[in-house]
């Protein structure tokens, strides 16, 4: 069964606009996006001071709700790599019966990838190219692990972190293009029910930052 969400009503709360939850309460800033789960607004702390991101979903009797099962995986996942985990971390979380819609709030991400990218101007170095690949195939493996996956990957849903978590034929004249062609040629022959090899992949992708002079610990291009 499907749902189409794309008549979710939109969660218009103006800038000074305050919810409170069991733990605390949070004041609206901005705006930062909207789409057919909801909106997501830049929020802060009234006790902490803390900025965060908040996701606010209307409620829908007729519809199952994203944002709900965003918080089960998110609880899964996030118990993975420690500390280095590539989730954002949920701090707070609750319903509004009354009002009718739900919210997580969650740390606040950086610039996404396409943003970066667009920024600078050309494509990232083979050190920065590569060691964001491995990083975001990371995630994946973290999703894969618990039965889900992710249907729309692209670099506008890669976000940097903030602070510490900052760091986290088509090959024709790469020097690393052998090793390139090898994972390609590997995930070519994967079948939907194959259970994937990650270690090969992060491997050659390794071996393709040494042959291009790098190392997957350099420095950022954006840093």
């Amino acid at each position: 069964m499907s749902f189409d969400y794309d008549d979710e009503a939109d969660m218009d709360f103006k800038s000074g606009f305050e919810i409170t939850s069991k733990k605390t309460s949070y004041v609206v800033d901005k705006l930062l996006g909207e789409g057919g789960f909801g909106a997501v607004y830049k929020v802060k702390d009234t006790k902490s001071g803390k900025i965060y991101a908040m996701k606010v979903e209307k409620r829908r009797e007729d519809k199952p709700s994203k944002l709900k099962m965003e918080i089960a995986i998110l609880k899964l996942v996030s118990t993975e790599r420690g500390k280095n985990s590539h989730f954002t971390e949920i701090v707070d979380r609750g319903k509004k019966d009354k009002e009718g819609y739900f919210f997580l709030v969650m740390e606040l991400a950086g610039a996404s990838l396409a943003d970066l990218k667009k920024k600078r101007g050309k494509a990232f170095s083979c050190p920065t190219g590569l060691s964001v690949s491995q990083q975001c195939l990371e995630a994946c493996e973290d999703l894969h692990k618990y039965g889900y996956i992710h249907r729309d990957l692209k670099p506008a849903n890669y976000a940097c972190g903030l602070d510490k978590k900052m760091h986290t034929e088509a090959y024709q004249g790469m020097k690393c293009g052998t090793e390139l062609d090898k994972i390609i040629t590997y995930i070519d022959r994967l079948q939907y029910q194959d259970h994937v090899d990650y270690q090969y992949i992060y491997r050659n992708l390794t071996d393709a930052c040494t042959a291009c002079g790098g190392k997957m610990d350099e420095k950022y291009d954006w840093e």
